[in-house]
This record gives C-alpha cells, sequence and structure tokens, in this order.
C-alpha cells in the first residue's frame, strides 16, 4: 500500500511540473506576442493522380527577424528546402511533383483506387521561438504493368556511364512515359518516351536509382530494385555503387621487392625497390616502406600524399642519395622526398620527381626523371629553383650513375630507349652537358654499366658473356674477353683502373667445379678471371670503402672484404650476411593491443600501428604460412615447402621480443603445410597449440617451453581459419564450420554452399562470423550453446565477377569485410540480425586486392593483408 502511495506520488509530481513549464511557456509567449510565427501553406491543387503537379506557396510572417524557413514535401522530416530569410516576412512558390505512397502488399490493384496521403511540413523560427504547420495531399496512385530495371554494370570507380533499360515482363501494347532518377534525390533527371536511358556518375557514393513508368491511363509505378546485367534474382542491387579509385589509408605498410642498391656511403645502404625503399646501416634495417603510402610533412602541417598518382607503378625510383644523414629520394609518380635519419621522418620536397645529388650541405643538383631538365638549387626550397640545361634526348631516364671526384660530380644517365648521355657539375651552376655517341652499329643495349669517365664498361644485360669497353669520347666499343657458355654476367662494377668486380649466374668453380661460383674480379690488362665461391645468383654489385656489396636473387643482402696482396687486389673468401630482405610474398597477418605482424615466405616483420618495426628472419628453406598472437608469445606455423629433400615443417615460438623461445617438430608436421594455428593460454606457462594440416588438425601441448602431443582428428579439407572461445575451437575448412573439443573430438559440423574463407569471433558477446567468398556472403552466428547456430546471413551482389568475401573482423557494432576486388566494406551491425551497409573503402593502389583482416585488439583500426606485398589500415 504504501509502495503504491509513493508511486502516486511521483506521478503527481511529475504532472504538476510539467504543467508549470507548459503555463510557464504560455506566459512567456503572452508577454511576448511580438514574437509569434504565423505560417499559412496553400496548395492547388490538393488532389489528383499521380504524378501530381501542384503549386505550394508558402508564406511565413513575425514581428522578429525570421533565421530560418525549412519545407519538407514528402513526409519524411527530411527537409528538402531550406532559407535564411534575416527579416520579418518570407513568401515562395513551388511548381512541386507529389508521387502516392505505394499500397499495402495485400491491396486489391485491379478496379479499385488507392489514395495515398502526402503530408507538406513548414517549420519557421526566429530567435524566441520556432513554429511548425502542415498540409495535406491526397494522390491517387496508378502504377502500369510489372517491369524489370536493367543496368549494363552496377559498380565502378567515377567517373561510371550506366546505361539503363525497362523490361516488361510480358509485351506492353500501350505508350508508356518513362521518368528517370539517377541518384536516388526523388527528382527526375530527365523524362523519356524510349525505354533506355544512360546516367552518368562523377562522385563516389551508393545510388538508389529508379525509374518511374507512366502508362496511357494513369497508372504509375517506381521499379523497386535494379537487375545488373541481366535479370536473375541473384544479381539484384539497390543501387548503383560508384566506389573509389582510391583511399588515403591511414598506413600502408609495403615491403619492397626487386630491389636494387642505390646508393652506399660509409655503413650506410640505400635499396630501391617495387614500390618503395629500404634503408639500412650496416646489418641493422632502419627503415623501410613503400613510397605511395607516406606522410609527408609540409610547413609544418601533415599532409596525406596522392595514392592515385603513385600506385604501385614499377619501380620509377631513378636514385636515392645518401648526405649527411639524410637520404634523398623521387618516385616518377609522386615528387621528391627526404628522410631524415634523426628523427626517422619524412618530408616531401616538391610534388614533380626528381633525382637528387647534393654537391654540398647547399648546393644541389636535380635532374628531373621525366624530362631530363636540370635545376640547380641553394636549399631544399626546390619548388623554387629554375629549370635549366635542358637534354637533346626526348625520353624517359631509366638509370643514373655517379661519381663524385674531389670538386665535382660525373653522371650518366641511360634513357630508356638505350641512348647515353654526360653531365659534369662543378657547384654554383657550372654544368658540363653532352651526348655519348653510343656506336651506330653496336647491336646491344648498354643496360648495366660502370663508369670512370671517359672509360665506360657495360655488359649488355643479364645473361650476357661479353664485357664492353667504350671510350665516351671517341665512341667506339670493343670487347674485352673471349666468350665463355659458363659464365652469364648479371652485375658490374669497377674497382680500379685495372679491375672489373662482375656478378655471375651460379657456375662451377675453376678450382673445385663441385662448388658453385658466383662473383669474379676481371683483370683487364691480362684479360684473366679469379672467380669466388658462392651459392645463388648475383644480380647487382656494388663496392664503397673496403667492401663490395652485392644482392643475390634470393633477397639477400652480402658483403666481401677487398684485400690488398700488394701486387694485386682481390676479395675475402668468406661472404657476411648483412640481412636477408622479406620476399614480398606475405603469407599471414596478426594482430595485438597495438602491433601487427606480418609473415612473408621466410621473414616476420612486427610493426606498431606508428611505423616501427622489428624483423625476424627465417632460413630461405623455410615457407612461413601461419602466425598467432596469443598473451606473450607469437606461435608461428612453417610448412614444408617442398624445394629441398630436407622436411622443415615445424612449429616455433617467439617473444614480442622475435627471440625463439621453443620450436617442435614430427614426422607428420615435418612434411605437412600448417594452414592455420591457435592457441589457448591454459595457465602461467602452459598453452594448448591447434593447428591445421592438410586434412587434418592436431592439438599439443606446450608447458614451460616443452611440446607433447595430445590429438589429431580428420576433416573433410584443409582447415583455412581457427579461432577459440577460450574452451573449444572453431575452424572452418572450405566447405564446413567445425566445433572442436581440445581433445579433438568433433562436436559439431555445420555447411556451406560456398567456400569459407575466414573466422573471427566476438567472445563477449557470444558471436561468431565467417566470410564464404561469393557474392560477399557472411553469416553471424550465436555461440551461446557452445555451437554455431545462425543468427542471419547476408550477400551483397555487385555484379562484378570473381569478386568475393576473404577475411571478416569486427570492432564492437562494426563489422569488416575484405573483397579480394572490391576492398573494404564497413556494415553496421548494431543490430546482428540486420546487418546495414554504412561504406566501402575500394581501393586500386594495392596490387591484387585485400585478404585476411583483423582488428587492433584496443579497438583503433583495422589491418588487411593485401594480394601482393603491402598491410593496409583503415581507421
Amino acid at each position: 500500500m504504501n509502495n503504491r502511495l509513493i508511486l502516486l506520488s511521483s506521478a503527481s509530481a511529475i504532472l504538476i511540473i510539467a504543467l508549470i513549464i507548459i503555463l510557464t511557456r504560455e506566459c512567456q509567449r503572452k508577454k511576448n506576442p511580438s514574437s509569434e510565427i504565423t505560417i499559412n501553406i496553400d496548395v492547388s491543387p490538393k488532389s489528383g493522380a499521380e504524378p501530381l503537379i501542384a503549386n505550394v506557396k508558402v508564406y511565413v510572417k513575425s514581428k522578429m527577424k525570421i533565421r530560418e524557413v525549412k519545407i519538407d514535401f514528402n513526409g519524411d522530416k527530411n527537409y528538402e528546402y531550406s532559407t535564411y530569410p534575416n527579416s520579418e516576412t518570407f513568401y515562395q512558390e513551388f511548381l512541386t511533383e507529389f508521387i502516392a505512397y505505394d499500397p499495402p502488399e495485400n491491396f486489391p490493384l485491379q478496379g479499385t483506387d488507392y489514395w495515398s496521403e502526402v503530408t507538406i511540413y513548414v517549420r519557421a523560427s526566429n530567435s524566441a521561438q520556432e513554429s511548425e504547420k502542415s498540409e495535406k495531399v491526397q494522390v491517387l496512385w496508378i502504377g502500369p504493368p510489372k517491369f524489370f530495371l536493367v543496368a549494363d554494370k552496377c559498380s565502378g570507380p567515377p567517373p561510371l556511364q550506366v546505361n539503363f533499360k525497362v523490361v516488361f515482363e510480358e509485351k506492353p501494347y500501350d505508350r508508356y512515359d518513362f521518368k528517370w532518377d539517377c541518384y536516388g534525390e526523388k527528382k527526375f533527371d530527365k523524362s523519356t518516351t524510349e525505354n533506355t536511358f544512360t546516367c552518368n556518375f562523377e562522385t563516389i557514393g551508393l545510388y538508389p536509382s529508379s525509374v518511374s513508368v507512366l502508362a496511357p491511363n494513369k497508372r504509375y509505378k517506381i521499379s523497386p530494385y535494379i537487375y545488373c546485367g541481366k535479370i536473375s534474382d541473384n544479381l539484384i542491387s539497390k543501387y548503383i555503387e560508384v566506389l573509389s579509385e582510391r583511399v588515403l589509408p591511414q598506413f600502408i605498410l609495403s615491403i619492397p621487392n626487386e630491389v636494387e642498391i642505390s646508393d652506399i656511403v660509409g655503413d650506410s645502404i640505400v635499396l630501391l625497390g617495387i614500390p618503395g625503399i629500404i634503408i639500412a646501416e650496416g646489418k641493422e634495417i632502419k627503415d623501410f616502406f613503400g613510397v605511395f603510402s607516406l606522410s609527408a610533412t609540409e610547413s609544418g602541417t601533415q599532409k596525406e600524399i596522392d595514392a592515385s598518382k603513385i600506385s604501385s607503378f614499377p619501380l620509377n625510383l631513378i636514385s636515392s642519395k645518401v648526405w649527411e644523414n639524410k637520404v634523398y629520394f623521387s618516385s616518377s609518380y609522386g615528387g621528391t622526398y627526404v628522410w631524415e635519419k634523426e628523427t626517422k621522418s619524412i618530408k616531401k620536397l616538391i610534388d614533380h620527381p626528381f633525382s637528387v645529388f647534393p654537391y654540398n650541405s647547399s648546393d644541389f643538383l636535380l635532374i628531373d626523371n621525366l624530362t631530363g631538365n636540370i635545376k640547380v638549387c641553394k636549399d631544399e626550397k626546390f619548388e623554387f629553383c629554375p629549370s635549366t640545361y635542358p637534354p637533346n634526348i626526348t625520353s624517359l631516364i631509366d638509370q643514373i650513375k655517379i661519381k663524385r671526384k674531389a670538386d665535382e660530380l660525373n653522371l650518366v644517365i641511360r634513357y630508356t630507349e638505350g641512348s647515353l648521355e654526360y653531365i659534369k657539375y662543378q657547384g654554383e651552376g657550372k654544368i658540363e652537358r653532352r651526348n655519348i655517341n653510343v656506336p651506330e652499329n653496336f647491336k646491344y643495349p648498354v643496360l648495366k654499366f660502370d663508369f670512370d669517365y671517359p672509360d665506360f664498361f657495360f655488359i649488355p644485360g643479364p645473361g650476357s658473356t661479353i664485357i664492353y669497353r667504350m671510350n665516351a669520347n671517341v665512341g667506339d666499343a670493343s670487347e674485352l674477353n673471349q666468350p665463355d657458355k659458363r659464365n652469364s654476367f648479371s652485375a658490374i662494377s669497377i674497382l680500379n683502373k685495372d679491375k672489373l668486380i662482375l656478378g655471375l649466374s651460379e657456375r662451377p668453380c675453376e678450382e673445385n667445379p663441385d662448388r658453385p661460383c658466383n662473383i669474379a674480379i676481371f683483370s683487364i690488362p691480362q684479360k684473366s678471371f679469379q672467380l669466388y665461391e658462392g651459392n645463388g645468383n648475383v644480380v647487382q654489385i656494388a663496392n664503397e670503402g673496403n667492401f663490395i656489396y652485392y644482392l643475390k636473387s634470393s633477397s639477400a643482402l652480402l658483403r666481401r672484404k677487398i684485400i690488398d696482396f700488394g701486387s694485386t687486389v682481390g676479395l675475402s673468401r668468406n661472404e657476411e650476411v648483412l640481412f636477408r630482405l622479406p620476399s614480398g610474398t606475405l603469407s599471414d597477418l596478426q594482430s595485438d593491443e597495438d602491433k601487427v605482424f606480418v609473415l612473408d615466405m621466410n621473414s616476420l616483420i612486427l610493426f606498431s600501428y606508428d611505423g616501427n618495426f622489428r624483423g625476424y628472419y627465417f632460413d630461405p628453406s623455410e615457407g612461413v604460412m601461419s602466425a598467432l598472437f596469443v598473451s606473450d608469445l607469437i606461435f608461428i606455423g612453417i610448412s614444408d615447402n617442398k624445394t629441398t629433400p630436407q622436411k622443415e615443417g615445424k612449429i616455433k615460438v617467439l617473444n614480442k621480443n622475435l627471440e625463439e623461445i621453443t620450436s617442435f617438430s614430427d614426422e607428420e608436421i615435418s612434411s605437412e603445410s600448417i594452414n592455420c594455428i591457435s592457441a589457448l593460454k591454459k595457465g602461467e606457462n602452459d598453452y594448448y597449440v591447434f593447428i591445421c594440416l592438410n586434412d587434418s588438425i592436431s592439438i599439443l601441448s606446450l608447458s614451460s617451453g616443452k611440446f607433447n602431443y595430445i590429438c589429431e582428428s580428420k576433416l573433410d579439407s584443409p582447415g583455412v581459419s581457427v579461432v577459440s572461445d577460450g574452451a573449444k575451437f572453431f575452424v572452418s575448412s572450405y566447405s564446413k564450420l567445425y566445433t572442436i573439443s581440445e581433445l579433438c573430438r568433433i562436436l559439431d559440423s555445420k555447411d556451406s554452399l560456398l567456400t569459407f574463407t575466414q573466422l573471427d569471433i566476438d567472445n563477449e558477446r557470444k558471436l561468431l562470423f565467417s566470410s564464404e567468398g561469393e557474392n560477399h556472403q557472411f553469416r553471424i552466428w550465436d555461440i551461446t550453446s557452445g555451437y554455431p547456430q545462425e543468427i542471419t546471413r547476408y550477400s551483397l551482389d555487385v555484379g562484378v565477377e570473381y569478386d568475393v568475401a576473404e577475411g571478416i573482423t569486427h570492432i564492437k557494432d562494426s563489422l569488416y569485410l575484405s573483397s579480394s576486388y572490391t576492398g573494404l566494406i564497413v556494415f553496421d551491425i548494431s543490430d546482428i540480425s540486420k546487418p546495414k551497409l554504412i561504406r566501402k573503402v575500394y581501393i586500386t593502389d594495392v596490387s591484387a586486392g585485400l585478404r585476411k583482416c583483423f582488428a587492433l585488439k584496443n579497438g583503433s583500426g583495422v589491418a588487411c593483408l593485401t594480394g601482393g606485398n603491402q598491410v593496409f589500415f583503415y581507421k
């Protein structure tokens, strides 16, 4: 009884307060009648068949200045018109077309009129109050026979041209009018009597294009869907997707491959690759990045670089130069940059691509990579330096070689069409420039070369068995050696005036034919070779100080010491591996709180969101395929790559400092491919480790650094993805979703008519997500009971052949679906039964589409692995 009295008293109090507020506002209004707003709406005619063309007159009056007037013509409160009169009166006439709302599905359309009520809202405000008035319009719904709106394409980058056609279910007998709404703005862009129309889309977005068909009997109907390419239930779309050609992501890690040595000064080494740059000191890589992903600082502010202009264009990083703890480099489609060693920061100096050659700290020689024009600049403000000294050659630059002699810079440029040019710079704008006369009858192109002007040594390219010498002033070319088919030269560098260093494709050594040799010193006077033992093909070679540096086709950078024997010069017998480079073939990606690590076939790179990274390099014979962060450990699955008789398959465990803790292999694992890996932490130093092999799964225990085999179970096909809820493992093969216990017992399985590609789990909400390939299908599962129960499935048909969902991840109420073609598709899953498409991040500056995606565990972003050699971040 007391509780009821308390509730009644509370309700009474709330009612009294509300009445006081209403009365107070009314009293204030009466005290200030000048604030009242009068609104009149006149519609003529007020009723009629659609499309109803009516004249809407709106009149607003107030003794105070009217701040804003908003008008909604179709009752959805979106207010299609707004204005700010700043006067005491407002009057405007609108010629408006009213369309009826569709009748209910069960409404009998034949022989029965359906009148739709459309409401016009006018809202006006002054500094004291806001007022609203509405007016009703009655519209008679009419419609033609059933028809389909067919588009020749439903998606693509801008500018996108789409050709529409109306196809009737049965052959029509009457003449129809077609009213086309290209952009979904509920207004007609064009009316035609033809059943075809072309719409042009210039900007990115999702456009619910439609056509309204008006029959002679005044029946009228709007297309509900767009059919992409042909009339088929699995090719239905609600909109035309105009997708972005580019995206400026927060950060892209691009692992440069096919690298070339660009510059060596002391212990500083710069290598250029596709599409990026590697900077190292001795055995330590200091930085690497893809040029198109940089954030450059200009005038103290961050400026994103236009990714679409740089893309992943092959190499075209003509040169980079080290000078006073800086590296100057450029990309032919991205501009010119400087990397500062002390801060590890990158600054964009100018939008145009120049090869930069510092003469001293205040005198720079710049060569335009596209035109060959020269600039001479007194500081790093390159955009203000005038261009001068144009070349006589109209061709793109392919290579630039430089020699610094005392107070002059000597450069030789090779152009793409094969011609050569010599440039001498002596500071203070003193430039000598002239063409080098390659003999007209010389049938080979100059590819690999080095020079000590006027002497010029070159090989026509990889695979040549002859070394040529040319006098640049005279323009004759002569052979220096007799051809030997055992020699296949791939690189050249001048050691001194009498000796050349040559990189070879691996060949038998002279003294010990059972051993391979890959480097030779050629004596010019004696025309003889001294071979040096080494495995692999040498693809590029350079010398600096007391060392020669060379790159192998296995992406390793090595060096040998130059030894002066008094009467002659030679090389040390032992080669020193400075570092192995990432292969550029990424195989897996995983994320932690604020870090991501990515695997290629012979290395692991751990990097944080700000771009700092560390690398761990495996033996080149090991094929790294899968990995996982669990607690403070990294579990790595290494597969047998089948290229050697040895069986290399194993599990490796590293800590977050990339130090190896332990490893494990047995007869089965050593010869298998480890396609996916997971782990459960069971105690302070105890784990259950789950691995997917070719057609089975295995579970092992790891305790205090030691592995023990627990169990295995067969699957219908190789496992491709695995997640855990802390007690069980959920594993997808290509066609099934398994629930597996810690003892390898299969507790449940679900089928897919498509192909499972990746799993993700939300243990807090007890949800499992699966991406399933074709049509961008994904499913959301409830795992509250311990077994997946389907909640919903979603399929997004974009009408693009071979465009499939490759990966899936989530952050709270956002679901991210990665596509092999489209890019990243973002959904709102606050209502898990009704996923809502939010946006698409369409990416063309990655080499082969997105694959797996993982959310950083701190929720700061999503990292996606591309089909090439990049990692894409989206925040």
